[in-house]
């Protein structure tokens, strides 16, 4: 990476103490440029060129909740929840996300986590359409390859890369893949202090409540 980009993570500091341990841990993490702590508000800005896993691990290490509330440069970010595509399931089965960050006109940042997967390696890519309906069968055809994903015996796997021929703005409402079964749309992520939302409007629940189902479906991806 070149160019530094930012994220915004609410974390569930209570004093001092829980500042300063976040602190430690990020001045341990590769790619951490700078940080602000703000205890009163429980959240942390960090800029650099760190996958936001990375950030958001170490931070939980030290015993913490942390949810990433926002990414990006003012080139634009997006995000991709990753779904089981099974008609039997009848409902929602995450198992991973992706995160799409333009740093400048000429590179976008993608990182990739999954999780709950058979062992093997597996082509992520964008695809044409957003059309889920068929699972990856109604995507469409691959418009730009991503990588491949090394899945490890535990059955999560990352990976972290750059395009120079995908741009955020172009792609959105199209749809990524992992393999054959596991797809997503592509949709616009809140920008660093764009979401500063405590209780979520639709449900009336806590942030931390949401997040709690959300790791409870995906594991530590989200």
């Amino acid at each position: 990476m070149t160019n530094s980009f930012q994220t915004e993570y609410a974390v569930t500091m209570k004093c001092q103490a829980c500042a300063d341990s976040i602190s430690e841990a990020l001045k341990k993490v590769p790619g951490v440029e700078r940080f602000d702590i703000n205890l009163n508000d429980k959240s942390v800005f960090v800029e650099g060129t760190a996958p936001p896993s990375q950030i958001s691990r170490a931070m939980r290490d030290t015993g913490k909740d942390v949810i990433l509330r926002g990414t990006g440069s003012a080139e634009g970010a997006a995000v991709c929840i990753l779904d089981m595509c099974a008609q039997e399931h009848g409902r929602q089965d995450i198992r991973g996300l992706v995160r799409l960050v333009q740093v400048n006109l000429q590179t976008c940042f993608i990182e990739t986590s999954v999780t709950a997967f058979e062992p093997g390696i597996y082509q992520v890519a964008v695809r044409q359409s957003g059309n889920l309906s068929e699972g990856v069968a109604s995507t469409g055809k691959v418009l730009h390859a991503i990588g491949e994903i090394n899945i490890g015996p535990k059955g999560w796997g990352e990976l972290v890369t750059e395009s120079e021929q995908i741009k955020v703005q172009d792609i959105i409402g199209r749809s990524i893949t992992v393999g054959d079964k596991v797809a997503g749309v592509i949709a616009r992520s809140a920008g660093v202090w764009e979401n500063q939302k405590v209780v979520c409007a639709c449900s009336g629940r806590t942030i931390w409540q949401e997040h709690a189902d959300a790791i409870r479906q995906a594991g530590s991806v989200l």
